[in-house]
């Protein structure tokens, strides 16, 4: 039954395509004259006497403007027709509606897209909706237009689902959206030129490596449309519209734009992968992806990794009062309270800061201060034992006994003879690693100063931004326990990185980071997925990319259910005075 359903859809859609050279209507605006009707009298004017037929019914209204159309559409002259059909349900009753729509439905199958569209923008329109948007689904499928045909046919099923052609409607739906789906073409969007056109341009090379790679690998052309955001938001949304227009399969980037641009993707169905570390920005919609690393994915590989690698359970964390500290150290202590690690101190330093000791003694219990967040229970409990209570909460108990600790008898804090038989305070680490998520230009600073106070012995834990030359020449001797996450490491001994960057050097006689690296595989995940057989369309597409398993140049990478990408980074320490690879 359902297949020829199909074949019935199919053969309608082919008796358009057959049908699309018949001239169409221009639209005519306001009111059309009417023509005089001239009555005709009995007889022949002999004056002999004659047979005067049986007298019929005069004609209402609604079937005089009936009469008129139909002269009009034999005419071919839609547009008048149009005029009066509406002129006729404007005054008909039940039965002469129900007679009219015989030739109405004729009429609708002979306008153009123009008229119907305007007959359907039109407040004063009388002529069904459904009759008009079915046809004009019909219209678009026969014209090639699978991308309007699908969206118009869809409305059709959402606004009469119980119509007879509701069935109909939805399968040539799914027929245009594969007829529509291109596979081999992919567009791209990156900020070519702006304030941020050195990532654009990193990227690029990245997707023109693999679009080389893909010549090798498929039998037709790869073409990958890519458009110049200008690293600005209203530019993005313009260059969408275009590759809307252009039909692709699906989109790559944008970077820094990429709020902007998901929700049309979503609006329009077609699959996106964004390269941010904006994970809000996959929550969009089904269509909307993101590939990028992330501080989530960073703060839980460094907790991961120190957990159950190198069995660390306590941590402290040093941290810049900016919104890039602030966010990774409460990434990171929600990452640690997540698998029963404790965080034994978090201090934060200003951005101009250089002499970090007083953060450095308070997480080593060498500062006398109560600590800020211990303070107001402790001036509630002596203001209440001043008034002679005689009974206190246990959690207010204990509260006073921490505050005494941490202003007095702190049990991480031991002493010592100087040089002069004097005591002074002899720093207990009671952590075994510390997070310090700043730039190598702040930690050069610190690992120093960590060292001078005794904190020695630990795990130093950073981000990627670690990852520089810099931090080699200015904290020389200072990182030899460091672990630092990394999207890509180009002398990685992962066979998949390392032969991406030997090509990458042969190309461009460079080599290759991070931003390359993601360019690279975001491409390839999309292409790979999108000419694979069993990919007939965009939606096939967006559930390809939620359930598949990719193995890049970065990793392997999932999406989660949010459609952010999930893999592990990469693993970094200093050895030697170079960067190398983790082995874990």
């Amino acid at each position: 039954m359902k297949k020829s359903r199909m074949f019935r859809v199919l053969f309608v859609i082919c008796c358009l395509v057959l049908s699309a050279c018949t001239p169409r209507q221009a639209v005519v605006e306001g009111p059309v004259t009417e023509e005089p009707e001239i009555a005709e009298k009995p007889g022949s004017g002999t004056g002999k006497e004659e047979t005067v037929p049986e007298k019929k019914p005069a004609l209402s209204r609604a079937e005089k403007f009936g009469k008129k159309a139909g002269k009009a559409l034999e005419a071919n002259d839609t547009a008048t027709a149009s005029y009066y059909y509406n002129r006729a349900l404007a005054l008909a009753d039940d039965k002469e509606k129900q007679a009219l729509m015989v030739p109405i439905k004729t009429f609708v199958a002979r306008a153009d897209n123009l008229l119907l569209e305007d007959l359907l923008a039109s407040e004063k329109n009388r002529i069904p909706v459904s009759l008009i948007l079915y046809q004009l689904g019909l219209n678009h499928a026969a014209d090639g237009d699978y991308d309007k045909a699908e969206k118009i046919m869809e409305r059709f099923v959402s606004n009469f689902p119980d119509h007879e052609n509701a069935e109909d409607a939805a399968e040539v739906a799914e027929l245009v959206r594969k007829l529509g789906f291109k596979g081999n073409r992919v567009g791209c969007l990156l900020p070519l030129s702006g304030k941020f056109s050195t990532f654009g341009q990193m990227a690029l090379k990245g997707i023109e490596l693999a679009v080389m790679e893909f010549s090798k690998a498929y039998s037709q052309e790869i073409r990958v449309v890519v458009k110049d955001t200008r690293s600005d938001n209203a530019r993005a949304v313009e260059m969408m519209n275009e590759l809307v227009d252009e039909n692709v399969a699906a989109v790559v980037g944008p970077m820094v734009t990429a709020g902007a641009v998901s929700a049309m993707a979503e609006k329009n169905r077609i699959p996106i992968i964004a390269m941010t570390q904006k994970e809000e920005v996959a929550l969009n919609g089904e269509y909307v992806f993101s590939n990028f690393i992330t501080p989530q994915m960073q703060a839980r590989a460094l907790v991961s990794y120190a957990f159950q690698n190198i069995g660390v359970s306590k941590f402290a964390v040093l941290y810049p009062e900016d919104r890039y500290g602030r966010t990774y150290m409460n990434l990171f202590w929600d990452m640690v309270e997540e698998v029963g690690g404790t965080i034994v101190g978090a201090e934060a330093y200003s951005h101009g800061q250089t002499d970090f000791s007083d953060a450095i003694k308070k997480i080593t219990g060498t500062y006398y201060p109560v600590p800020y967040f211990l303070k107001e229970q402790h001036e509630a409990l002596l203001a209440s034992i001043e008034e002679g209570e005689e009974t206190l909460e246990t959690e207010k108990a204990e509260a006073l006994e921490r505050a005494e600790d941490a202003s007095g008898k702190n049990p991480h804090r031991q002493k010592r003879r100087g040089e002069e038989g004097e005591e002074e305070d002899v720093a207990i680490v009671d952590f075994k690693a510390v997070f310090i998520p700043d730039a190598p230009s702040k930690v050069s600073l610190i690992l120093p100063q960590l060292a001078y106070h005794d904190a020695t012995g630990i795990y130093l834990l950073g981000t990627n931004i670690w990852h520089s030359p810099r931090l080699l020449q200015d904290a020389a001797g200072y990182v030899k326990n460091s672990v630092i996450t990394e999207g890509y490491f180009p002398r990685s001994r992962k066979e998949k990185a390392a032969d991406f960057a030997v090509a990458f050097q042969t190309l461009y006689n460079e080599e290759p980071g991070f931003v390359e690296a993601c360019a690279y595989d975001t491409i390839t995940i999309l292409v790979t997925t999108a000419m694979d057989d069993l990919v007939a369309s965009r939606q096939a597409l967006k559930e390809g990319l939620k359930t598949r398993m990719f193995d890049g140049v970065t990793g392997t990478t999932v999406f989660d259910s949010n459609g952010n990408a999930q893999n592990e980074p990469f693993f970094l320490t200093v050895k030697r005075g170079e960067f190398v690879e983790i082995d874990h």
